[in-house]
């Protein structure tokens, strides 16, 4: 039993945001927590080829996958003035195979060269593992 294993509900809002900055810390790269309200942590990481990769990170301590959310969150980062490479939505809610549908049918439709990544409650238990 992963649930049971990794309790992550058993944790605040602003606990879970700490724990997704520190994995994120542990997969390497330079990540604090945001200074917009538009994303939670911001980062930077080096690509293979030398090229450093800005990164923004919305982080969703829910017990559901909110389509609403997601779509949201896309809609405000693509708002603020600074540009980032990759947006990445961390949520601890586990996500259906429709959701996961959805959310691909969504990020096909991203009108910007933003490159969009979902991780959800399993994706959090593969990193923690």
């Amino acid at each position: 039993m992963t649930a049971l294993r990794y309790p992550i509900f058993e944790i605040s809002p602003l606990e879970f945001e700490k724990l997704c900055l520190e994995l994120l810390q542990a997969e390497g790269g330079r990540y604090s927590l945001g200074k917009q309200s538009a994303y939670d942590i911001e980062g930077m990481r080096l690509h293979a080829q030398g090229d450093e990769e800005k990164i923004a990170i919305e982080v969703k301590h829910r017990s559901h996958f909110q389509m609403q959310d997601f779509k949201k969150s896309i809609s405000n980062i693509q708002k603020v003035s600074e540009k980032f490479d990759t947006f990445i939505y961390i949520t601890s809610a586990p996500i259906s195979a429709r959701q996961q549908q959805e959310t691909n049918q969504k990020l096909i439709g991203n009108p910007s060269d933003l490159q969009i990544k979902v991780l959800g409650q399993q994706d959090l238990y593969a990193l923690l593992s």
